[in-house]
């Protein structure tokens, strides 16, 4: 393997987790968990192989999902707030049209 291959079975985080399907906090909170990665700058990088030998790893994917449970539940509720905020404002905004109030 050359070392231009090689350098390309390294991920940054973004890539990693766009193949893992996952958000990036997830891919970060697993190299706060043990996942083997380079930090090259301020960046990390994370061997292709690696990245999938430790998620496809069962001991390793319930305390990870655990550790994301407060992350994703306030993400999803401040989605959902906003999503209420839009729906309020434009049936106001319906109301006004049709000159009605609430």
């Amino acid at each position: 393997m050359t070392a231009n291959a090689d350098a390309t079975e390294y991920l940054n985080i973004e890539e990693a987790s766009t193949l893992l399907r996952v958000h990036p906090s997830a891919v970060y909170e697993a190299i706060k968990r043990g996942l083997p990665a380079r930090k090259v700058g301020k960046c990390y990088r994370v061997h292709r192989e690696e990245l999938r030998s430790w998620f496809a790893g069962s001991a390793h994917t319930p305390a990870l999902v655990e550790s994301l449970a407060p992350v994703v539940a306030s993400q999803v509720l401040a989605a959902l707030g906003e999503a209420f905020a839009d729906l309020g404002r434009r049936i106001d905004a319906d109301a006004r049209h049709d000159g009605h109030s609430r």
